[in-house]
């Protein structure tokens, strides 16, 4: 994963609102992050980012402890494995101090490793003038979170706490201090799991098991799916299609299961399908 462009002090807790901390064998998987926790297969995805601090984000030094709240604005420029965010972040502080961001916009990289589980990892530098006039960066920053479905307010919530910043310049300045901050997305996130599935007929975008070979027309036998939930290997589901023109074989889906007429037509919303991979 490449490094990051620019991220700023606050960065990784704004967007880990949105995702459980993970390890690194999530570059296998693509990261979507969305909006609605509904149908097997069905992301509405983010397009555009909004993240708060939930209070106030916190810089503690031997000097002074720096409060500020902290508001990002961004928008998902690519899908994938990572997913990457394109935005910049201001600051409103109190005690008439002041914070921000330098070498923006910052390109924000989220990394899932499964159902609402993802790593977010980079570096930034931050202008605090509080009393002093300081510039501190960050290298390695982590943050811990929750998405939406396990998260007290039910939209997200991430915290960093304890982080280290190194002294960049400034007179006087203490060569490190520490970043304490948590955060929330505007509206409830989700960040599905990818499955690969398998129809029974070739209504799908993949040519080869493992979901892989060319995926231009919808004939093939396997597909990618989104799942909030997790899915066990070798069971049986009902997927939205979502696709158009439809291509499903059932017109319904009832408590998960495929069910109404079997169009002859293939044009129903909903296919049946064997899940293959996590």
């Amino acid at each position: 994963m490449k490094q990051l462009k620019m991220l700023s002090l606050a960065a990784l807790a704004a967007l880990m609102a949105m995702a459980v901390l993970g390890a690194s064998s999530a570059s296998a998987e693509s990261t979507l992050l969305c909006i609605n926790d509904d149908e097997l297969g069905e992301c509405e995805e983010v397009e555009h980012v909004h993240e708060t601090s939930i209070g106030h984000a916190l810089l503690l030094s031997s000097f002074a402890t720096v409060q500020c709240s902290a508001l990002f604005l961004g928008n998902v420029e690519e899908t994938g494995s990572p997913l990457v965010i394109s935005g910049n972040f201001t600051y409103t502080c109190l005690s008439g101090c002041t914070a921000t961001e330098e070498n923006g916009p910052a390109e924000i990289q989220v990394l899932r490793e499964g159902s609402e589980l993802a790593v977010v990892t980079g570096e930034g530098l931050v202008h605090v003038v509080c009393g002093l006039n300081c510039r501190y960066n960050g290298v390695g920053l982590e943050g811990h979170g929750l998405g939406a479905l396990a998260a007290a307010n039910e939209k997200g919530e991430s915290s960093i706490e304890g982080a280290l910043v190194n002294k960049e310049s400034g007179f006087l300045c203490p060569s490190t201090s520490e970043l304490d901050i948590t955060t929330e997305p505007l509206v409830e996130t989700f960040v599905p799991r990818v499955y690969c599935v398998k129809y029974r007929h070739e209504h799908g975008l993949y040519q080869f098991d493992g979901c892989s070979g060319p995926s231009a027309e919808p004939n093939k036998l396997y597909e990618l799916v989104e799942s909030t939930g997790v899915l066990t290997p070798h069971t049986h589901v009902c997927v939205n299609k979502n696709m158009t023109p439809l291509n499903g074989l059932y017109t319904s889906k009832v408590n998960g299961v495929c069910t109404g007429d079997i169009t002859t037509t293939n044009n129903g919303l909903y296919e049946l399908a064997e899940v293959l991979l996590p």
